[in-house]
């Protein structure tokens, strides 16, 4: 009989225990972001709880060395850590946090905790951030075409022999699917070399490519890289032509509009 009551007066308190653990956890999102932009990171606790308006909500950003916390709503205060004094806050009736001024530094898994008055149950949601270094419809630039006057839209070189060609695609991100290279005439890749700068400070890098031209036309540089849109598909052109030792120009009658930029997406 002692045996009995001691067991009946138990088994409550682990089930309390129990209940007071439960987590229930809400539908992982992603969200897309370009270099600079702001990004609106969902935490729809309404539709996993039993009550609409949670008491407290706490906001971490996961990354390998730990769990960081950016902001957190507690009894109605908001505090804010002074890393993301800048740049974060709530927004919609507290159930998105808003980060701006993003870096592709800032990319990875964003947490959400939240809990009702009573604290129970506990609604947590895991968010990807990703972050594209480019906006779509980036051209890359030809280095040789910077000089033309602003309200050209014809870059056209002269040269008096073999002539340089560079051209640029900076702060590309993510180092994937990506690709810089020169078109003659609509003939390439013609396997000029590619260089990759290390990772800028703000965790992006640059592509550049150069190549040597003797003969005339419109020599195109082709650019591949990801944006928040998928993978896109960049030009710019600079029509080439040689001046004899009398001054006189020879280019081909076709490049008649010299520069030129296109997009295509894929």
């Amino acid at each position: 009989m002692i045996f009995d009551m001691t067991f009946s007066r138990a088994f409550p308190a682990i089930v309390l225990v129990t209940l007071l653990s439960l987590t229930i956890s809400g539908t992982s999102l992603e969200v897309s972001i370009t270099r600079g932009g702001t990004a609106r990171i969902p935490c729809p606790f309404g539709e996993g709880t039993p009550e609409a308006t949670p008491q407290n909500i706490f906001w971490y950003y996961s990354a390998e060395s730990g769990s960081q916390e950016i902001l957190t709503l507690f009894e109605g205060n908001v505090t804010i850590d002074v890393a993301y004094a800048d740049s974060a806050a709530l927004e919609e009736d507290n159930s998105t946090l808003s980060l701006k001024k993003l870096t592709v530094k800032d990319e990875g898994t964003y947490r959400c905790d939240v809990g009702t008055e009573r604290q129970t149950p506990v609604y947590q949601t895991n968010n990807t951030l990703k972050v594209y270094g480019l906006a779509p419809n980036t051209s890359p630039a030809i280095l040789q075409c910077s000089q033309r006057p602003l309200n050209s839209s014809t870059c056209m070189l002269t040269g008096h022999g073999p002539t340089n060609l560079t051209c640029e695609l900076p702060n590309v991100y993510p180092k994937t699917n990506f690709s810089l290279g020169w078109y003659h005439e609509g003939r390439g890749p013609l396997g000029s070399p590619l260089s990759i700068t290390e990772a800028r400070e703000d965790g992006t890098f640059d592509l550049r490519t150069n190549i040597e031209v003797s003969e005339t036309g419109t020599w195109t540089c082709k650019a591949s890289y990801l944006s928040v849109e998928g993978k896109e598909e960049t030009t710019s052109s600079i029509s080439f032509s040689l001046q004899d030792k009398l001054g006189n120009n020879s280019h081909f009658v076709r490049n008649s509009q010299g520069f030129a930029s296109g997009t295509h997406r894929i």
